[in-house]
């Protein structure tokens, strides 16, 4: 059954992956597009600024996600090589804990954004402020997912090392 959830798990990332890389060409093309508006001919839309702003929100905490997954978080690792296995896995098991619990707090607390942005339109736009708003939430849940399936594939190497 874990190991069922830890594959679903590895497709949420790819797929995370690939929204990633969509939305770094959809930003690559509203920005190539504001320099061409600026400084060759006008385009027909208003507000491109606002569709980037949205995009690299979307990239920001969709990254952070998939940084997350893969343990790549920003850290100093200066005493890293010093000290036994044990108290980094100890160190590692507890700061994604600490890290899960934060970004539950984050979804709770990022529901309740994104329903008051709901009803605030974003000028030149069709979005209200729940689209950026709702980048927050949708990152901070996939974040929370894949630190669970981290502290999860964890706990199945310790019980397979432990009967074996």
């Amino acid at each position: 059954m874990l190991k069922m959830i830890l594959i679903a798990v590895r497709l949420i990332e790819r797929l995370t992956g690939w929204a990633v890389a969509l939305l770094v060409a959809i930003a690559l093309v509203v920005v190539a597009g504001q320099f061409i508006d600026r400084h060759f001919f006008d385009l027909p839309w208003d507000s491109p600024d606002q569709f980037a702003r949205i995009t690299i929100i979307w990239l920001c905490f969709l990254g952070t996600a998939l940084a997350l997954s893969d343990g790549a978080a920003i850290r100093i690792d200066l005493f890293d090589h010093w000290l036994p296995h044990r108290v980094l896995v100890w160190r590692d098991s507890i700061f994604d804990v600490l890290l899960l619990a934060m970004l539950i707090i984050l979804v709770v607390t990022g529901w309740t954004v994104v329903k008051v942005g709901s009803s605030q339109f974003i000028l030149g736009t069709p979005f209200t402020a729940d689209v950026p708003y709702s980048g927050l939430l949708v990152g901070s849940a996939l974040g929370a997912l894949f630190i669970l399936a981290r502290i999860l594939r964890r706990a199945l190497d310790f019980a397979q090392r432990k009967i074996g």
